[in-house]
């Protein structure tokens, strides 16, 4: 058991606080190969692993004014610090109902968390295009948070931003 990484890990814990809880609001999409934009409402959670620089992260979103009708949903974990590879590092490991899942890597700190697929994984009926390439960043704000994420698929490689959101702790 190595005892030196216990004040990394608190100390990750910490600096991340701004992440854990409820948010609530409303975001847009866009893509190169959707029509027209769209807007929906949308609920993350971020809950901590208790004494673990971990956050059990679930997400939903609905059509904008309807709640009823579902539009997405995903889940899994946000690591940071030393279960992420180091003060400052982070992993985003999560699974989308449409079938993808994804593995990210990158960075965190008391205002940004900033990730970059390095494994994306689909089942067999996951409709097409495939996502390529996936940039998660989330960044604390006054009142919440804000997200942007970016992809490239398999018939448009550029990875552009396809949602952002702007989300009120509830």
């Amino acid at each position: 058991c190595d005892l030196s990484l216990l004040p990394s890990i608190k100390d990750m814990a910490d600096q991340l606080q701004w992440i854990a809880g409820t948010f609530k609001g409303d975001g847009c999409g866009t893509y190169p190969t959707i029509k027209s934009p769209f807007e929906y409402e949308e609920e993350v959670s971020f809950e901590q692993v208790p004494g673990k620089p971990i956050f059990f992260y679930r997400q939903k979103t609905w059509k904008k004014g309807d709640p009823s009708a579902a539009m997405h949903a995903e889940s899994g974990y946000l690591r940071v610090g030393p279960p992420a590879g180091g003060p400052g590092k982070a992993q985003f490991v999560m699974s989308q109902i449409t079938g993808l899942t994804e593995v990210c890597e990158g960075t965190a700190d008391g205002e940004l968390v900033h990730v970059k697929s390095k494994a994306l994984g689909r089942v067999s009926t996951a409709k097409d295009p495939a996502v390529a390439d996936i940039v998660r960043e989330i960044r604390k704000t006054e009142t919440g948070i804000k997200y942007k994420v970016s992809m490239g698929t398999s018939t448009h490689a550029e990875v552009v931003t396809h949602l952002e959101a702007t989300l009120a702790r509830q």
